[in-house]
């Protein structure tokens, strides 16, 4: 399946965005109102990690590309196993978090520029390519700005996921992220489903669907 198809969404974002909530509330709206759709959710692609401000001494030291490779397995195997297969048969995947939110927890609570730099560069030209090259296109992105009510260090350490967000779409190949605008997560939800629905129009007029 040749990238930018875009046959793969995904929930992303700063760890206290409520990506959760918008993705059962597309889940829900879709299923409901659209079943004739070829869509498949995913909520276990990439599984919810504590949050790294809570992480261990031990795992906390671990150099980044330590971090990214150890959480790549699991989510090469999804995406092997699972993903691939779902987009090759034809159908649109859309998915709880996704390789972004690996890259993230990957590079998080690590002051030094060069671990980052060499954790970017391992995703960005190594396993990124490797695993469009096999078949799994790289995913349209929904980043929605709702915020969690929180304490003050968790929206401190979103802050700066942000930044790190804003870097990862630079220059780096990976298709810009469609950041949602709504102030509700129902808001978010109907943008969201817009966007699946022009994507599914243009594919049955293309007759891909």
């Amino acid at each position: 399946m040749p990238d930018g198809t875009g046959f793969l969404f995904s929930f992303s974002g700063p760890r206290a965005n409520k990506k959760e909530e918008v993705f059962y509330q597309v889940q829900q709206l879709i299923q409901k109102q659209h079943r004739d759709l070829p869509v498949l959710f995913m909520d276990d692609v990439v599984s919810k990690k504590p949050l790294p401000i809570h992480w261990s001494e031990a795992h906390r030291a671990l150099h980044p590309t330590t971090r990214m490779l150890m959480a790549f397995a699991e989510f090469n195997e999804a995406g092997v196993k699972r993903v691939r297969p779902a987009i090759a048969a034809g159908n649109i995947v859309v998915t709880l978090r996704y390789g972004l939110d690996v890259f993230l927890d990957s590079i998080a609570e690590t002051d030094c520029l060069q671990a980052r730099s060499e954790a970017a560069e391992l995703w960005h030209k190594h396993l990124v390519p490797a695993r469009v090259i096999r078949g799994t296109p790289k995913p349209q992105y929904f980043i929605n700005q709702v915020l969690k009510p929180t304490e003050s260090n968790v929206l401190d350490f979103c802050s700066q996921q942000e930044r790190h967000i804003r870097d990862y779409f630079d220059g780096t190949g990976q298709k810009p992220p469609i950041y949602l605008t709504g102030r509700t997560v129902e808001e978010c939800a109907a943008e969201a489903i817009e966007h699946i629905l022009a994507l599914t129009d243009e594919r049955r007029k293309s007759g891909t669907v």
